[in-house]
């Protein structure tokens, strides 16, 4: 065993311990009102947090759901009126299920409704600890709710053809594809992954709910993903719900679907905000700078080269300064540069300068060029004033909450030439 294992297997064992601990010490009554608050709500994140490094947390894809998070992921149970089997097939140390088992208490205290639920997990203290507080739990409540935790890869559970309700929060971490991956290939993200690899198993009319990276929503390169969920699931608008906790600095949204017939077609989905009216991208021509710094050759003739650090936002940049060899595609102004770099709460989700020299440009791929298909330099300015606008900040937070812009969002900003306003 290496060094490593000796340090993960040693915070493991001290994982378990910490909730063996605790609940040896709550009285049979249950009177330690604010110890069963910690051990049912945040404990596990925290322990998890101060014993497992980071770099092992990631691998295992160990970051427990906030129970305020897993409380609204699990909210649509409060209003089951029949019997439910709710899987989580990577479960943690049990925050979905404990929020399900509180989602269900109403209903199976009316007695028309029957629970039983199961968490797979591939490590095997924390499911130990899942069992722990799932437990505790149930006998907090007084609930007579059924509830198995076995050991085992979640992809491959055998609990899933019974489920009739999967709640999950899978692991964010890069994987490499399958081989009969159909929408991507190579390295991709874990959640798209088990996402995708979980629902083709799963029967006709399971209600999926899912936390999962904005990126998947918005992002570019999942676009294939999108539609290959959107062919498998009847869905709701996706709902972006902020970032997953403050010691992850990741956008999630809520996912939520009923399984369907693939056989009957995909009907069409919106997977954020559209807007009836013109957008940028019907005015201008939306493109990421071509030059890759490090990976570009220096070969060519000698041109001015635009980079995202230190051009004068809001201005004009009537003479690019710096020069590069490069004999790719050229920019010509006037355009509009925007740096992809950009995050809900910065003051400005767009920010722009106007570029007005009128030789060949190589831009670098940190920018975002826009031309405009008529109207020249005035068309540039009148979308500096846009982007300047708090509807346009308003409009990105609701496409886009990873930490760049995409071309395909920039693209549908709506225009809005009555409300150029300026703070």
């Amino acid at each position: 065993m290496t060094g490593d294992e000796d340090v993960l297997t040693a915070a493991l064992a001290e994982f378990v311990k910490v909730f063996d601990d605790v609940c040896d010490t709550i009285p049979s009554n249950l009177g330690s009102a604010g110890i069963l608050s910690r051990v049912l709500n945040g404990q596990a994140s925290t322990e998890v947090r101060r014993l497992v490094p980071l770099d092992e947390r990631r691998r295992l894809g160990a970051f427990f759901t906030p129970h305020e998070l897993a409380d609204k992921l699990a909210d649509p149970l409060r209003r089951v009126r029949s019997q439910v089997t709710v899987l989580d097939p990577c479960c943690g140390a049990g925050d979905l299920l404990l929020a399900a088992a509180r989602a269900l208490e109403d209903p199976v205290r009316r007695g028309n409704v029957s629970a039983e639920l199961a968490g797979v997990e591939i490590v095997d203290e924390f499911s130990r600890v899942a069992l722990m507080r799932f437990e505790l739990l149930l006998r907090t409540l007084e609930l007579n709710v059924a509830g198995r935790f076995s050991v085992a890869d979640g992809l491959t559970a055998r609990d899933l053809d019974k489920a009739t309700h999967l709640l999950l929060n899978p692991p964010f971490a890069a994987v490499t594809s399958d081989e009969s991956c159909r929408w991507a290939g190579g390295k991709v993200n874990g959640a798209a992954d088990f996402l995708a690899r979980t629902v083709v198993r799963l029967q006709v009319g399971v209600e999926v709910h899912a936390i999962l990276p904005d990126v998947l929503r918005s992002g570019s390169r999942y676009r294939r993903w999108r539609n290959f969920i959107a062919e498998r699931l009847d869905l709701d608008t996706p709902e972006p719900t902020g970032r997953f906790d403050p010691w992850t600095d990741i956008d999630v949204f809520i996912l939520r679907g009923l399984t369907r017939d693939v056989t009957t077609g995909a009907p069409p989905h919106e997977w954020g905000p559209s807007t009836a009216g013109s957008t940028v991208g019907d005015r201008f021509d939306v493109s990421v700078g071509p030059l890759v710094d490090y990976r570009s050759p220096l070969d060519g003739p000698h041109v001015p080269y635009l980079v995202a650090k230190g051009f004068p936002v809001w201005g004009t940049i009537t003479a690019v300064e710096r020069t590069r060899r490069f004999s790719g595609r050229l920019h010509q102004g006037p355009i509009v540069v925007i740096p992809r770099t950009s995050r809900p709460g910065d003051p400005y989700r767009a920010r722009a300068a106007v570029v007005a020299d009128p030789r060949g440009i190589a831009v670098e791929n940190h920018l975002l060029v826009l031309r405009p298909k008529h109207g020249g330099l005035a068309e540039c300015r009148r979308l500096l004033r846009q982007l300047r606008s708090e509807q346009v900040n308003d409009w990105l937070d609701q496409v886009i909450r990873c930490r760049h812009l995409t071309v395909s969002a920039v693209g549908s900003i709506p225009w809005s030439p009555d409300r150029d306003r300026v703070r």
